[in-house]
């Protein structure tokens, strides 16, 4: 393909010769009469040159060189300046502008070809190593990406992702560690800077990671066994934060380790969303590195999200920024498909991001199963509640509980209210279900600044509080003879140490309880 040459002057006279010189030459050559036709000429076809006259009616050759430089598709063109008589101070302006060389009127015709000879071979050296390291970078993005686990790889461990890297080799990871068929580890990392020796780190530590992570070695142990590694393939200043989440699905436990990283957003199906695991060493730095660890309840129907820095972080620092990350995360908690409560966090956040200047990474991971129905209703200022299908895990109906009372009752009286609710609401379910593998349970709260009064009524045969109570009586008198009636009897003790009075049904599946609280 012959090499593309605009020539601009204002003068058909001028752009004839020089149309005439290029073309005996070899060139491809198109004219422009005026500043505004070449700025339309170069945006609208590829040219290897252009040959621009300063002086012009209207607008100039300074002007358009401007704006060539001002548009991505027409900056890199290299541009020679037109010029009669202007002298040193216009070339000056010429070369500030952008110019990279110049021809003066009368054309000699070795000058302009030489010259433009010398910096068309140059543009195109250019634009060629510019290609051949963009097609590098490309091979190194999706070498990375093929890391990147998919949920189609891995359906069991129910999550959804999204990774927006800035640049070819992106300083983000994720991984999920499948370590048995009821654990399931995910984690979310981010490399200080976004080297290409970066992107190289990625295989590295998604090889630690399955390496140290397994059912024998502790979440913490895993992560500090990985920063000794980290520590010898780190150069100088090279660091990384991470937060690691451990799911132990038979166990309902969730474990988060974090290392200066942002902290997990945990969403319960019922309760608060809050933030868990903040602070911690970062990796690659610190031998002796400590980690922070924290363990909460999780059960069917609760998920937890993992991000990086780039998800919120604008003019301010994520720090900043977590309070208003609960919050939206809160008002889209109700949204069930994974890949569109991220679309939908994305957009929320795009106001307090701005313009992106860093990775993007969020992960969404769900405890799989099927969560307890709930119904809310409030009716003369009491709190209705009904809970279908309950079965032995009662955690997440205290968490919606407290998050309704914790506003009203004194912050000196909720950690026995906790407790108390965990006594009735373990005998309703668990000791009450008796032959019954589900139970369906409602709850009336009724409280204000004085006095709080609870009522659950369970759905089934229900718990013989009479025997139990008058059994935990008989073991004040002889604690010896019926000491598994005192043990049994802890719920009721319960409700009797935090000033809980109370009162059941005959059938023993209602129980009511209230106090006063102490001004």
């Amino acid at each position: 393909m012959n090499q593309k040459v605009l020539v601009v002057d204002d003068l058909p006279v001028n752009t004839r010769v020089l149309s005439s010189i290029l073309q005996t030459n070899g060139y491809d050559v198109q004219a422009a009469h005026s500043g505004k036709e070449a700025v339309e000429y170069a945006q609208n076809n590829t040219f290897h040159c252009i040959l621009l006259d300063i002086v012009m009616p209207g607008m100039d050759g300074f002007e358009v060189i401007r704006r060539l430089k001002a548009i991505p598709e027409t900056a890199e063109i290299p541009v020679i300046f037109i010029t009669g008589k202007e002298g040193a101070e216009s070339l000056a302006k010429g070369f500030e502008l952008g110019a990279v060389d110049y021809i003066t009127k009368p054309f000699n015709k070795i000058e302009v070809l030489a010259r433009l000879k010398a910096h068309i071979r140059l543009y195109s050296t250019l634009q060629s190593l510019v290609n051949s390291q963009a097609d590098i970078l490309t091979q190194i993005h999706d070498a990375q990406n093929s890391l990147l686990k998919q949920p189609e790889d891995l359906e069991s461990a129910c999550f959804a992702v999204l990774y927006e890297s800035l640049h070819a080799a992106g300083g983000d990871i994720y991984d999920i560690i499948q370590i048995n068929d009821t654990m399931y580890g995910y984690f979310v990392g981010d490399f200080a800077g976004h080297k290409i020796s970066t992107g190289f780190l990625t295989s590295s530590v998604k090889a630690l990671l399955h390496q140290n992570c397994n059912a024998y070695t502790s979440p913490v142990e895993s992560m500090r066994m990985i920063n000794s590694v980290l520590v010898k393939l780190m150069n100088s200043g090279q660091y990384m934060t991470g937060c690691y989440a451990l799911l132990d699905r038979l166990k309902y436990k969730l474990t988060v380790v974090s290392m200066g990283h942002p902290p997990l957003i945990f969403i319960p199906r019922y309760g608060n969303v809050r933030e868990i695991g903040k602070g911690g060493d970062i990796l690659g730095v610190f031998d002796q590195a400590v980690f922070r660890k924290i363990t909460i309840d999780m059960y069917p129907g609760d998920r937890v999200l993992l991000y990086t820095d780039g998800l919120i972080e604008g003019e301010r620092v994520w720090s900043a920024e977590i309070p208003e990350l609960v919050s939206t995360v809160r008002a889209l908690r109700t949204i069930e498909d994974r890949d569109t409560f991220i679309s939908r966090l994305y957009e929320a956040t795009q106001e307090q991001r701005g313009e992106v200047d860093d990775d993007v990474m969020v992960l969404l991971a769900d405890f799989p199963g099927t969560p307890p129905d709930m119904d809310r209703s409030e009716e003369n200022g009491d709190i209705h509640y009904r809970f279908s299908g309950l079965r032995r895990f009662i955690d997440p109906i205290i968490e919606a509980l407290i998050a309704d009372t914790c506003e009203i009752v004194p912050a000196g009286h909720q950690y026995g209210l906790k407790l108390v609710l965990y006594e009735a609401l373990g005998n309703a379910v668990i000791h009450g279900a008796r032959e019954q593998a589900e139970k369906d349970i409602t709850v009336r709260l009724s409280m204000n600044e004085k006095k709080i009064e609870v009522e659950i009524a369970d759905g089934g045969r229900g718990f013989d509080w009479q025997e139990y109570c008058d059994g935990l009586r008989d073991s004040f008198h002889d604690e010896y003879d019926m000491p598994h009636l005192q043990l049994s009897g802890r719920g009721i003790k319960t409700f009797w140490d935090y000033g809980y009075d109370f009162t059941y049904n005959d059938q023993g599946n209602t129980v009511t309880l209230w106090k006063s609280f102490s001004s």
